[in-house]
């Protein structure tokens, strides 16, 4: 990850701890490097400046930048699942995106500033493109070229800030098959809807045969805002076909005809009501449905504008020179803290204070959609609601009509849920919940409150509190005491303090040590948190994990790697064995390969402080792939010996600069070793302390005689 350097400071300690302490799992873990840097992008003859900065992670989080940097991540089906539908012949990801001419920070910042609307985009793009329907713009085109016959699944992605989108490509159909990374059961359609964070595939056959033409495929805005202004223009990018006379895969034939798809209109409700309506879960043994068929809290929430006072001595853009537009849930408005929320719960100093008493229902009732109340104003403040671990939940939304409706898109972050219902009107709490789907409802992880309307949703809050998981449970807890912090696990059993007692060890407390290799509590707690985190994500996936005491030792001997991968002493290199330091054994250990026949050996030799023999064994590989496995296999064999020989301070030398970077890496590799790394990790938890040594080939010289 590049990044500048006055940005990572802070964090490099942190950073450098977690990328040494990757421990080899059975899962393929795939590395990828982001570049972020400022870049002048050049769109609609206009130039400007993106991505200054941002957090990547699906998307920026950082105010309006997401309106860049965002992406899409495939995850495939496990190898050897086929997919529940015809698969495909090519997938291709297309992310809708708004584009704006200016600076889209100085953009939102003005909105806040005066309490206004943002100002509208100048375009829409598919895959960052705005395509041939604007102004200079033509060469800015994405083209989808397919073979006549074959299927392809549109990887649909809407990554646009403030829009709903229709979808639709001339004189063909498209298949729904999946919504936000679920199964659906599949069905036709000539045009979707799209809310901002939702996905959807789509299957789109090509014709059976060359047609000579070209198509749009074209996205265009969904909106009921009454009062109010959207950018109502149209994106459009080209499906061409390849055509079987022509020598050029690449080639875009300009004097084909090119359709243009018939999109609805832009308040279009009843098409967007008939297409939600035909989402259903597969609700098969394999893809079950797993709706909460009772109910252990049930929310009803108001979603939409009200207005707050317009700072003193400023004039605002609100409904009136005297107002701002406020955004408010059960007509609270969120305060953001004035300092980082880690921060402020460490200093306990901050504007917003997460208070636990979000009211589950409206403070007054009235009527949702009909005439507006004269006081729109909204409460702020910063509050959440508490939920049991595996309570079910039954949440109605509700779209208000205060200043206009609208339709709202609401995300509910860690969690997929059911949607069992939607309506118009006002939500009635006796009869409408007797029409619920508690069959087959599409489950998802961001939904579109109809505007004028309301949408039930049903999920299971099993994906408990980070600090619960990392601290709290007896696990863990059991975890820090075998690592000698009882006092740590003390505070940080009381759940109101796990991040505070986690904050006071590792920032405020520099000089504690532990009685574990004398390494730095706070580097233990770090590691730890990783460690546990990791577990869990074993656990999730039904692997098998450590007990407490042995997931402690791995933590200390991640910790002791850390601590001697990042001295700064040098190494004096010398061309004759050296002894161990008192009370410790040293191994050495090498191995032969022989690609004639895959065969091999391998030798090790313990000596004490002394420079005695303790014991020395070798071994024939019958069948060995190359070189650096038989080098692992040396360091397995050698381990195995010291573990019989009941020795627990060990250092171990070799010759393999892979084996001792691997080792000191935390036994991560990608090459064909990794189980026996693996099992090298698991072997070394019973030792009080172990190090990794590269050493010359001629101090490794009774190891090498062992496997001549």
């Amino acid at each position: 990850m590049a990044i500048s350097s006055r940005f990572l400071a802070p964090c490099s300690v942190l950073m450098a701890t977690l990328m040494l302490l990757i421990v080899q799992a059975q899962s393929i873990t795939r590395h990828y490097d982001f570049n972020v840097q400022m870049a002048n992008v050049t769109r609609l003859c206009a130039s400007k400046s993106v991505v200054t900065r941002g957090t990547l992670w699906w998307h920026a989080h950082i105010s309006w930048l997401r309106a860049t940097v965002y992406g899409a991540i495939v995850i495939l089906p496990k190898l050897g699942v086929p997919y529940p539908f015809v698969a495909p012949h090519k997938e291709v990801p297309l992310l809708f995106g708004e584009w704006w001419r200016a600076d889209t920070e100085a953009v939102v910042s003005q909105a806040l500033r005066t309490g206004g609307a943002p100002n509208i985009s100048d375009a829409f793009t598919i895959n960052g493109l705005p395509g041939p329907l604007y102004n200079c713009s033509a060469k800015d085109t994405f083209k989808l070229k397919v073979k006549p016959g074959k299927t392809y699944m549109l990887r649909l992605i809407n990554a646009a800030l403030n829009d709903e989108l229709f979808f639709s490509v001339a004189n063909h159909t498209l298949t729904i098959v999946e919504v936000d990374a679920v199964y659906v059961k599949p069905f036709t359609v000539k045009t979707l809807i799209i809310s901002p964070g939702q996905t959807t595939n789509v299957l789109l056959t090509a014709k059976p045969f060359y047609p000579k033409a070209n198509f749009y495929m074209s996205a265009a805005p969904y909106s009921v805002i009454r009062p109010g202004t959207f950018d109502s223009t149209t994106v459009a990018g080209i499906l061409e076909y390849h055509n079987p006379r022509s020598a050029s895969e690449s080639s875009f034939d300009k004097d084909l005809p090119l359709f243009r798809p018939t999109m609805p209109r832009f308040n279009d409700t009843g098409l967007v009501t008939n297409f939600t309506s035909k989402l259903r879960s597969l609700a098969t043994p394999q893809y079950p449905a797993a709706v909460p068929q009772s109910v252990d809290k049930r929310f009803f929430f108001t979603v939409g504008l009200g207005t707050r006072p317009c700072p003193v001595n400023a004039t605002c853009q609100g409904p009136t020179n005297t107002t701002q537009f406020a955004a408010a849930i059960n007509n609270i408005s969120l305060v953001l803290p004035s300092t980082a929320l880690l921060q402020s719960h460490f200093t306990g100093v901050s504007r917003g204070v997460y208070g636990s008493n979000f009211p589950t229902t409206p403070l007054s009732q009235f009527n949702y959609t009909g005439v507006s109340p004269n006081n729109t104003n909204v409460a702020t403040g910063t509050k959440l609601l508490v939920l049991p671990f595996n309570a079910t939940v039954e949440l109605v939304m509700q779209d208000t009509s205060i200043l206009g409706i609208e339709s709202h898109p609401l995300h509910l972050h860690g969690f997929n849920f059911f949607v069992v219902g939607q309506g118009f009107g006002n939500y009635d709490p006796v009869n409408d919940p007797t029409r619920f789907n508690l069959v087959d409802p599409v489950e998802r992880n961001t939904v579109g409150v109809p505007a004028g309307g309301w949408v039930a949703i049903r999920f299971l809050a099993d994906n408990p509190d980070i600090m619960h998981a990392l601290f709290t449970c007896p696990r863990a807890a059991e975890v820090w005491r075998c690592l000698h912090l009882d006092g740590f696990v003390e505070e940080a059993c009381d759940t109101d303090r796990a991040g505070s007692a986690a904050l006071d060890y590792i920032l405020c407390a520099p000089q504690r040590q532990t009685l574990i290799h004398e390494i730095p509590a706070q580097l233990l707690i770090l590691v730890g948190i990783w460690y546990i985190w990791w577990e869990r994500r074993q656990h999730v996936h039904g692997e098998e994990v450590q007990t407490p005491v042995q997931a402690a030792q791995s933590i200390a001997a991640l910790a002791a790697n850390y601590l001697k991968a990042t001295k700064k002493n040098a190494v004096v290199r010398s061309c004759r064995w050296r002894k161990p330091q008192e009370d410790f054994v040293k191994l050495n250990v090498d191995a032969s390969f022989h690609a004639d026949d895959l065969q091999g050996a391998v030798g090790a030799v313990l000596r004490d402080c002394r420079g005695g023999f303790i014991a020395s064994s070798n071994e024939r590989l019958e069948h060995v792939v190359d070189v650096e496995t038989a080098e692992a296999h040396a360091l397995r064999h050698g381990i195995l010996l010291a573990q019989r020989m009941g020795i627990t301070k060990l250092i171990v030398e070799s010759d393999c600069l892979e084996v001792i970077n691997t080792m000191n890496n935390g036994g991560f590799t990608a090459s064909g070793s990794a189980a026996i790394y693996s099992d090298c990790l698991v072997f070394i938890i019973g030792y009080t302390s172990v190090s990794f040594v590269h050493c010359p080939r001629k101090t490794n010289y009774v190891a090498h005689v062992l496997v001549r």
